[in-house]
């Protein structure tokens, strides 16, 4: 998956790496500053790489802070998947990913 050390792949990689360890990513995100987020759906819709996750703290133009979201991976600034692990399938998660149409990785 990862050739020639792109940045782009490289990032995918740590993101489904994530997902499939069940463990929390901090992403710097646009200019909005640092989120902690459980990554549950990475893929592609219309040309457009996207994480899906529950963002559990850190700023948000979007909505009130916390909650579900839909993150571009091209305003991702850093990623760094952390030590931590998250333990299960949230109750109100919607497992259909309906805003991703390419499914890559995924809870």
């Amino acid at each position: 998956m990862v050739r020639n050390g792109d940045p782009v792949l490289l990032e995918s990689a740590k993101i489904c790496g994530a997902i499939r360890q069940h463990r929390l990513l901090q992403l710097t995100y646009g200019a909005s500053g640092t989120r902690l987020v459980e990554p549950y759906c990475h893929g592609w819709t219309r040309g457009k790489e996207l994480l899906r996750g529950y963002q559990l703290s850190g700023p948000s133009s979007s909505a009130a802070q916390g909650g579900w979201r839909v993150f571009r991976v091209d305003r991702i600034a850093s990623v760094e998947v952390l030590a931590s692990h998250f333990s299960a399938l949230r109750e109100d998660a919607d497992t259909s990913s309906h805003e991703i149409d390419e499914v890559h990785c995924q809870f």
